[in-house]
């Protein structure tokens, strides 16, 4: 994470694919890349670089909203517990979280330490995964009516409204 944050010092920029991100952060397993660029987002936070904080959440959603092949993928259990356990409770990254429990995620996904961790997830998330998918069937809500732009952090009206015009054209 600390050679993520020397790369934007520098650049002022992070990678938006995994593959370089892993490689400037020097981590093999390239899963790890979800809970690199979550970390970062706190990380950024907490050390008061708000544009890397910015880039590193905005890159976490994009990674699961706008990934290459355009499918939207879940957030891992470990994820869910870590942002849970750290992020604050009006977080956009914790709302994404619940949302795509609410819309992508099915049983038989889960592998056995995914089934493991599922005992371990807060009751917070649980109780807002309930009161959202409740929300969902009433809206008819699906995983390809989410947009990215829903959950990012944007600087000003106009980069939001820029972002907006940019995810309906997808």
């Amino acid at each position: 994470m600390f050679n993520l944050f020397i790369h934007w010092l520098y650049t002022q920029t992070l990678p938006t694919d995994a593959t370089p991100i892993l490689r400037i952060a020097e981590e093999i397993v390239p899963e790890s890349v979800w809970t690199l660029i979550l970390k970062s987002s706190v990380f950024g936070d907490r050390f008061l670089a708000p544009v890397f904080r910015r880039l590193a959440h905005n890159n976490f959603v994009d990674l699961h909203l706008t990934n290459t092949v355009g499918a939207r993928s879940g957030v891992a259990y470990s994820r869910i517990i870590w942002g849970f356990e750290n992020l604050p409770a009006d977080s956009l990254l914790l709302a994404m979280m619940v949302d795509l429990q609410c819309t992508v995620w099915k049983v038989a996904d889960d592998s056995k330490s995914e089934q493991d961790l599922m005992l371990k997830l807060p009751h917070e998330f649980l109780l807002k995964v309930m009161a959202t998918q409740s929300e969902f069937k009433q809206q008819s809500v699906t995983a390809a009516k989410l947009r990215a732009c829903s959950y990012h952090l944007h600087e000003t009206d106009e980069e939001k409204q820029a972002c907006l015009l940019r995810s309906r054209r997808k």
